[in-house]
């Protein structure tokens, strides 16, 4: 009986050490992977537990059946509250702004049944906003590069760092903002620079530049802006004029997703600010097409799809609440 205890614990010791070695081999291909290194043993451990956390969620999630899928991605460290507080901001969500138009779509417009505007050509590409909290300045510029394009024929890259730097006083433009607001300082600006004679530095947090000059492209001030009625007709005419900024919320789900029709639960509080470029469907289950700002290393190439006509109020993740375009 003794020797039979002795060769039980002596194989799960084994097992126990397998499954270690499995989790830290892999954990390593993921540093490689994203040129991480940890200054400690301490915080490589620490890490290394998460990690393995997640690898375990992951494939849990996986194998439910579930119309979207998991994996790992530059986020795989962090935990949902670490990721939430260095990775989301506090979005400004602010009232809806007096001079802000009402979007009417025009008479007899039918609507496509499905539509992309990244497919077609008026929509730059992913961009990586870092742990600034700047979501609000990326889909306050994806939005106008969209538009841009619709008026002039050329797409430009535009500028973030800019927005970052001189749309909110005392450096605070890494804390959360909103692209009203953004449009409303680029109206008076008279403009706004490309990405490249501008570019991010803000992929590390707040950074202390201050707002510096530079060569604004002619025409890209917007007379203003409009606000989408928040009803899922209403945002489907709208995003069939044009790409919308939305503020949802993500941090439910949105972590870890890798691919498929996002359906899980998140609230309709605000904390991060994306563009809808589409809609569409994929066996039978409705989707709204989303560009993120965190790399394309993140979900599919950069893009979530979300469903679309949940029955929850403001629509999955409170998409429908704030939608707006800048127009000329």
């Amino acid at each position: 009986m003794f020797y039979k205890l002795v060769v039980f614990f002596a194989l799960l010791a084994f097992a126990f050490a397998t499954e270690r070695s499995y989790y830290e081999e892999k954990f390593f291909n993921w540093m490689h992977e994203h040129d991480v290194t940890f200054p400690t043993g301490e915080e490589f451990l620490r890490r290394l537990e998460i990690f393995i956390d997640w690898d375990r969620k992951i494939d849990e999630h996986n194998a439910s059946g579930a119309s979207w899928k998991m994996a790992h991605n530059q986020f795989s460290i962090y935990t949902p509250l670490e990721f939430q507080e260095r990775f989301l901001s506090t979005t400004i969500v602010e009232e809806r702004p007096e001079t802000a138009e009402t979007f009417e779509a025009p008479e007899n417009l039918q609507a496509a049944s499905s539509w992309d505007w990244q497919q077609k050509g008026y929509v730059t590409g992913v961009k990586d906003q870092g742990s600034c909290g700047s979501c609000w300045s990326f889909g306050a510029t994806g939005a106008l590069e969209a538009k841009y394009a619709q008026k002039s024929g050329y797409l430009y890259t535009f500028s973030e760092q800019q927005l970052i730097d001189c749309v909110y006083a005392n450096g605070i433009g890494c804390d959360g903002g909103f692209y009203t607001t953004a449009w409303d300082w680029i109206k008076s600006n008279g403009g706004i620079c490309t990405g490249s004679e501008y570019p991010y530095k803000s992929k590390y947090g707040r950074d202390g530049y201050s707002c510096t000059s530079c060569s604004e492209v002619s025409g890209t001030a917007p007379r203003g802006y409009s606000y989408v009625s928040p009803s899922e007709s209403s945002m489907v005419n709208a995003v069939y004029a044009q790409p919308v900024a939305v503020a949802i919320n993500a941090n439910s789900g949105f972590q870890m997703y890798s691919s498929g029709v996002f359906t899980g639960d998140c609230p309709s509080s605000a904390n991060h600010a994306v563009l809808t470029v589409g809609y569409g469907s994929d066996g039978g289950l409705e989707y709204w097409r989303i560009k993120n700002s965190w790399g394309t290393r993140w979900g599919e190439s950069g893009y979530i799809r979300i469903q679309k006509g949940k029955s929850q109020s403001g629509g999955q993740c409170g998409i429908l609440n704030y939608g707006y375009y800048p127009y000329y």
